[in-house]
């Protein structure tokens, strides 16, 4: 959801809703400290939805729309990571 809103493909507070209605049911919104952003770019790249070297993401366009995007800069994706708690090579981060 964060990644949506940073491409401009959906607006913040979708994101922001979604984040409060998986918190009332228990669910995480954050990821451990201990988990480097880079760490997870580099397994998402190993996922199978990688397709000629492109990482294919599911993003949100609105509450119950979504588009599969395959040209996200990684500085964005990173930064989505670091703004729900991946560190940075390991560190925790400061901007959750």
């Amino acid at each position: 959801a964060r990644l949506s809103a940073s491409l401009g493909l959906d607006d913040r507070s979708d994101g922001e809703r979604l984040q409060r209605l998986l918190q009332r049911l228990g669910l995480p919104t954050v990821i451990p400290d201990a988990l480097s952003a880079d760490a997870l770019y580099r397994l998402m790249a190993l996922d199978k939805k990688v397709l000629a070297g492109r990482m294919r993401l599911i993003l949100m366009r609105g509450i119950g729309r979504a588009e599969i995007v395959s040209d996200a800069p990684e500085d964005l994706i990173l930064a989505a990571l670091k703004a729900v708690g991946a560190g940075d090579r390991g560190q925790k981060t400061e901007d959750r």
